[in-house]
């Protein structure tokens, strides 16, 4: 087949033996055949660690779903020593299905997991599903300890003094234009003077407001919401 003919003359650098399949591989009303030939070729590139290869070949793909297929493979191989690109070729899945299987992977991954583009990207992917984000959360605290999620959580809950203050960032809110038309001048100016004047637990306010966010958005049910909470607070 023209794939594997263009696999086996790449392997033997035999680079117009390769251009010969690619274009002998060609229909013009038929994309997947070339597509195929270069996801065959950005296969064999990426099992032999040659990244650059396989990326040049992954981006002359036009469909969709081949290109995910590449992609996955790529991400996998090069998540350990190359997790930036790694990254990259993850955010670029089209497939929610097979991007929320692999962000579950490169999950595992501490290379992944050293970054807050990995966590972002990886967190990003798994809120649309409430129990993958919550496992996730559960796996990091435990499974990771010393990752940078779990240091920013700590710097969050376990060191407040260090960190902005809540009731300042809601007084600040109070002074916003926007908020004192819709609540009124004379009310807000009643919650300032509470809030300033108030002994808020930093911690508890901060994650339970988290957690409010998540039941918010739909990215927790209010039962996995108090159960990531305690998760939380007993790993803080």
């Amino acid at each position: 087949t023209a794939p594997a003919a263009a696999v086996f003359y790449a392997g033997m650098e035999l680079q117009e033996e390769v251009t010969f399949w690619l274009n002998k591989g060609t229909h013009p009303h038929i994309p997947k055949w070339k597509d195929n030939i270069f996801l065959a070729l950005a296969t064999y590139y990426t099992q032999k660690a040659d990244y650059p290869n396989a990326r040049k070949y992954l981006k002359d793909i036009t469909l969709p779903d081949v290109q995910d297929q590449g992609r996955v493979l790529l991400a996998k191989a090069m998540c350990v020593y190359f997790p930036q690109e790694a990254l990259e070729e993850f955010v670029k899945i089209n497939d929610v299905v097979l991007q929320t299987t692999l962000a579950k992977q490169l999950a595992l991954e501490p290379t992944i997991l050293a970054s807050s583009e990995g966590l972002y990207q990886i967190l990003l992917c798994l809120e649309q599903t409430p129990a993958l984000f919550s496992e996730f959360v559960s796996n990091v605290l435990e499974k990771q300890p010393s990752s940078q999620f779990v240091q920013s959580i700590e710097a969050l809950f376990a060191h407040p003094s260090e960190t902005i203050s809540l009731t300042l960032e809601f007084i600040t809110l109070c002074d916003n234009p926007e908020v004192i038309d819709f609540v009124g001048q004379r009310r807000i100016e009643k919650l300032k003077e509470e809030l300033k004047g108030s002994e808020m637990e930093e911690r508890t306010i901060l994650l339970s407001s988290f957690m409010s966010l998540l039941v918010a958005k739909n990215l927790l049910n209010t039962e996995e919401s108090n159960e990531l909470q305690q998760i939380l607070t007993t790993k803080l």
